[in-house]
This record gives structure tokens, sequence and C-alpha cells, in this order.
């Protein structure tokens, strides 16, 4: 998409407007209809604010002890404040936060790094302390770019008017931070010079396009580094699957197609609509994937490591995506989000969100769809009546990846009855070598098989030979994602979801003679285990259609706050149904409410 505009076009024929963008404070005609009850009072708390320090060892903290969270608090408590005063002054226009967001730009601008501990400091071996005069661009060193240049540019003349220096020292290190080391550099991972960049390349792309929309003078390097910006995110375009869903998971929606989407968007509105990418098919398809992978009450699908919830304030995105490309399924969708608000992360989501909030309270009401199947990344879903499960198939070579395949989920009446846990709090070892000593990505915490006590392999060798959808039915061959060890040479999974339930049937082939089978299932809710069935939270039955010995264990996860969030628990619960098998085998296990 990109590499096709770009051959058609030269950037030096257009004129980009980085003022159609959003209009400045200065239009009171504007901003003065945005005012909503609490946002200028929800400000009043960082007056006279005290910013939080950044200490060394914060940084050090992660190279240490893997802990990130000491360097992330104040990091992100700073920007919070910092954004919260830039709204509430845009708002009232009357001053009252002038002192105290020049204190913030000031105390952002003193930072050594704008990113995060945790993300690395760039090509370079992770050093102690971050580089002061190497600036490396992570995603929330443009993420805090986004926020110093949106927040110079809305309030400039208050800003200038006040304290003229500090809009010239923001300009200073937005150049020095993020335009200079972009336009020298094509060594950062994500840009997809060398591999398959995630969704990095189209979060830190849309924001670096925006400092460049808002910041840049020259037009000679603008248009270089619109050139260079658009063949990057052009690298993760090209690795999209052509069914346009997201094989991390919808909990990275938002920051993946999502910017995206924002990039083009951006794009379209300092153009006047000239520069118009929504017609290509795969953009359109990328649309879709928030509809179909919801659940209902803010919950969806999720997998990787991915959330039982949406990404925080997803309705904008939906609701303006849905319009771009004539998606009215998802701009109904962006209704129902919007009724599951939190506080916003980020400035340009904060604003449009204002700017929309009565056209997204005027869709209609949203429709839950029935049925999909993607079968790039091999999942799909089903309803029926008050149950709903979906499944999938893939690699365990995914991004964000949990060994998974063949691994599926059951909500009824849009409650969680069967789950993937998903991840907890990110540490050190979730992005290490030892990820998969941590349960909740192992296979042996998803609803799968133990074979002859062999858990899933590492890797995209170890997937799905199989997986397709017909309906209520799901049907997955996986012995592939098993290493050799499990002697296991036929696993095929079928899935039928009815009025009354689901039904799972797992049928086996062996190397050997005697084999031992443990399946698997995962909940959030109480268990007791009865004879050969087990009772989930009082309502659901799980029973098998062969003897086996059902026991339970459980997973502590209190203090995670991520997991117990997602689950209202601090203790997931495993059921284990294990039984002896021959040559061949063969197990049927059903789920009914009681």
């Amino acid at each position: 998409m990109f590499k096709t505009w770009l051959k058609n076009n030269d950037p030096k024929d257009f004129v980009f407007d980085g003022s159609k963008l959003f209009p400045p404070a200065t239009d009171r005609e504007f901003w003065g209809a945005k005012v909503r009850p609490g946002v200028v009072e929800n400000a009043e708390q960082y007056i006279n604010y005290s910013w939080p320090e950044i200490k060394a060892t914060d940084y050090m903290a992660f190279n240490l002890e893997g802990e990130r969270a000491l360097q992330e608090i104040p990091h992100f408590a700073r920007r919070e404040a910092l954004m919260q005063l830039a709204v509430a002054e845009l708002l009232e226009y009357k001053g009252r936060f002038l002192p105290d967001l020049v204190n913030g730009i000031f105390a952002i601008c003193e930072e050594t790094y704008w990113g995060v501990s945790a993300h690395g400091h760039g090509p370079q071996p992770r050093p102690m302390l971050p580089s002061a005069a190497e600036p490396y661009i992570d995603l929330f060193a443009a993420e805090t770019a986004e926020l110093i240049a949106v927040t110079c540019y809305l309030l400039r003349d208050a800003l200038a008017g006040f304290c003229p220096e500090i809009l010239e020292r923001a300009e200073y290190e937005l150049d020095r931070r993020i335009c200079v080391p972009f336009l020298a550099h094509a060594d950062y991972w994500w840009m997809g010079y060398e591999k398959r960049p995630n969704n990095w390349c189209p979060w830190i792309s849309s924001n670096i396009l925006t400092v460049f929309l808002l910041t840049e003078k020259d037009p000679e390097r603008f248009c270089k580094a619109l050139t260079k910006n658009m063949g990057e995110i052009q690298h993760y375009y090209e690795g999209l699957p052509a069914d346009g869903a997201c094989d991390e998971g919808i909990a990275y929606w938002k920051h993946a197609g999502g910017k995206l989407f924002e990039y083009c968007d951006q794009l379209y509105r300092v153009t006047d609509g000239k520069i118009d990418l929504f017609g290509d098919a795969k953009l359109q398809k990328v649309s879709y994937y928030p509809f179909y992978a919801y659940v209902g009450e803010n919950k969806v699908l999720n997998f990787a490591d991915g959330t039982l919830h949406t990404d925080k304030n997803m309705e904008y995105i939906t609701y303006m995506f849905g319009r771009r490309v004539g998606n009215a399924q998802l701009s109904a969708l962006s209704k129902e989000l919007l009724s599951y608000h939190v506080p916003y992360e980020a400035i340009k989501e904060y604003l449009y969100a204002l700017i929309y909030e009565a056209d997204i309270q005027a869709q209609p009401a949203y429709v839950s769809g029935s049925d999909y199947f993607l079968p790039c990344v091999q999942v799909a879903s089903h309803r029926e009546g008050k149950w709903y499960c979906g499944a999938k198939g893939g690699s365990n070579g995914e991004s964000h990846n949990h060994n998974d395949v063949g691994n599926f989920g059951v909500f009824y009446d849009k409650k969680p009855v069967l789950i993937d846990p998903g991840t907890g709090m990110y540490v050190r070892m979730t992005f290490s070598d030892r990820r998969y000593e941590i349960p909740t990505m192992q296979s042996a915490w998803h609803n799968l098989p133990v074979i002859n006590g062999c858990m899933q392999g590492v890797g995209k060798e170890f997937a799905a030979d199989r997986f397709t959808a017909d309906g209520g039915s799901f049907a997955c061959s996986f012995a592939g994602a098993y290493p050799a060890g499990a002697g296991v040479e036929k696993l095929e999974r079928q899935i039928t979801v009815n009025g009354e339930g689901i039904a799972l049937t797992d049928s086996f082939a062996f190397a050997g003679e005697e084999n031992t089978v443990c399946e698997h299932f995962i909940t959030a809710l109480p268990v007791e285990a009865e004879g050969g069935r087990a009772i989930l939270g009082g309502e659901f039955e799980l029973v098998a259609d062969r003897d086996v010995a059902v026991t339970t264990d459980s997973l502590n996860v209190a203090g995670d706050k991520k997991l117990e969030g997602n689950w209202e628990t601090d203790t997931l619960k495993r059921i284990i149904m294990t039984f002896p098998a021959g040559k061949e085998a063969s197990i049927t296990v059903t789920l009914k409410k009681l």
C-alpha cells in the first residue's frame, strides 16, 4: 500500500498542513464546545504538582533485578500529569495551568531518556544507564514526543506569552531525540529492515509522523522523513495476514492495526483527503478484527499476551476507522466501548475522544456477529444462544506467543467459563529466553492435553497441520505442536457448539503401545471434582465419556494486577482429566449448564 503510493507519487507535490490534525487552543468556538464535566476539575490535582523524581537506580533496577516498575511509575505519572494539564488548559484557556505545564515540559526535557528501562536503549548491548549522547526511540520515547509536540502546538500562543523559552527547549529536544536519530538510523529493529516488525512499528511510526507534521519547518527534510517512515510502516503492512487479523490478539490491535489506521488517518487529514489509502482491501479487513473478536460487555476472545478485555479507550479508533472504510458495524461497536471508558493514556486519543464523543453516542446500537473464521491466523468463533466459543490453530512462533496451538475458550452469557489466562504483568523474564518457564505461557496452562508428560514445543515449527471452521464446528489437527518425546503421531480435535453447550473430541494415535494423556481445562471459577466430572462455579458441568481420573490444582496469581484484574480472582484453577491410552484413543468432554 505505502510502497505503491510512493511509486506513483512524490511527497513534494502535496501540502501537509499539520494544523488540520486539531485546531489550536485559540479557536475558542471549537474547544469551548468540547468542555466535559470533570475534565478541568480532574487536572486541578496537578496544580503546584511535585513532579516525581526518576533516579539512576530506578533505571538500573531492570538490569540488576528485572524490576521495571521503579522507573515506569514516575515516568508515566509525569506524562499523565502533563496530559491532564494540557487538556484542561486547552478547554478552560485562562492560564491557570500554565505554570505547571511549563514545569512538566521542563522536567521531561531534563530526562536523559524518554523511553522505559525495559526497552533497552538502542542497537548496542543494554547499559546500566541510558546514553544522553545517543538517544534511542522506543515506544514511550515516541509517545512522549507526541505528547510534547501536541501540547506545544495546541498551546503555542499561551506558552509563548508565559514562557517562550519552553517552546525553544521543547523543539530542541524533539529534534535531538526524535527527528535526528530517526533520519540517521535504519538499525532499530522495529523499523523492519532485518525482520518482520510487530506493533512497535505502526505505533512508533504514527507518533513520529505526528512530530514531523507539527514541528518540521524544512519541506525537504519533512519529505525525506515521510518517505523513510512510509517505507518502514510498509514492512509492517507486508507482514500483516491477508485476512487482516492481529496475530498478537485483540489486546494489541489498538496499537497495531489501530495505529496503522491512525497513521493513514493523519495523512488523510493533513492533505484534506488527497492522500486516501482507505480503499486498500487489506486495510479494510484490518478494521473488522475488533468486531470479530468482541464477545460482549467489554470482553474479547483473548490469546497470546492478550487480556480478557479490549484495550483501553478504543472507541475513537473503532468509530473513525469504521467511518473511513465504511464499516458501520465497527462504528456501532464504538458506542458500546465508550461505556467502558477509563482514563486516557495518550493525548491524541483524548482529544479525538472529546471531538467525536457526540458522534459516537449517536451511533446505532451494536449488534454482535455470529461466526467468523480467519484462515491466515487460524482463529474462529461461533455463537449459539448464550454460548460463545472461540478456537485457534496457528503456531508457537507467533508475536507475543504462548504455546497454545489448538486452544479454545468458552463464554456463557458473556461470562468466561473456560479461559486462556493470558499474560501477567510484564517482567524481565517475559521477553527473555526463560519466557516459557512462566506457567501462563505453557500449553499445560491452556485448554490442551499434556501427552506422555510432554507439553507443546516452542517455535514456528510446532504448529497446527490443519484448522477449519464450519458454523458451530471447529477442527484442528495439531500433533505437530508436540515434540518427538510426546510420541503422538495424530491428534485431531473437534469442537462443536450447540444450544446445549460445548462438546470436545480429541482423537490420538501414538508411536508406542502404552501412553498417558492428561486433558487440561482452565477456569477462573471455583471447581469441585465429583467422581469423573468437575463442577465449575456451581453452574457448569464438565464430564468425559470414558473413565478418567479427575483432579484439580491451582495457580496463585495474587499480587499480579493484570491477571487478578482480568479474572477477578487471585487463583486460577486447572481441571486435569487423566487416562491411560493404547496405540489409539479418543475422549469426548462436554461442557453444559447445570
